[in-house]
């Protein structure tokens, strides 16, 4: 199976970094003005403003004027189209052959290991989550 690659690199980069991680949970799943983000994450405004339009840029936030506010919300399609993209790789991290002496739990069987503890919020993949990316990836 063929699976495409064209904007994932920049898209997958923009979500790795870690104050963008940190802005998208604090934005969770309703509409948040820049004020409220800078008083839940350890970003100064200036740099919360500059996180968001990289977000928007990527297509992962929407923006909505409201009076003088701007207020940012998530773009599931952003989330649902990266994970339909995952969905091909899925197998690699599901279940997978023992290599190089990394042993399993004792749950699967023999020659493959158990990557359920993967991240804090049980969801697996084969980066290191923070409660912020599971709260992103859960959606």
């Amino acid at each position: 199976m063929y699976i495409s690659m064209s904007g994932y690199p920049r898209l997958l980069a923009v979500l790795a970094d870690p104050a963008r991680a940190q802005i998208l949970a604090a934005i969770g799943t309703g509409e948040v003005s820049v004020g409220e983000i800078v008083e839940k994450v350890a970003v100064r405004q200036s740099g919360v403003s500059r996180h968001l339009r990289i977000l928007h840029e990527a297509g992962v936030v929407q923006v909505r004027p409201d009076g003088a506010r701007r207020l940012y919300a998530l773009r599931p399609a952003a989330f649902i189209e990266l994970d339909g993209w995952l969905e091909g790789y899925r197998a690699l991290w599901t279940t997978r052959p023992v290599r190089g002496g990394f042993g399993g739990t004792g749950r699967q069987g023999r020659g493959e290991r158990d990557m359920t503890d993967a991240m804090p919020c049980g969801r697996t993949g084969p980066w290191r989550g923070t409660r912020a990316s599971c709260a992103i990836l859960m959606r």
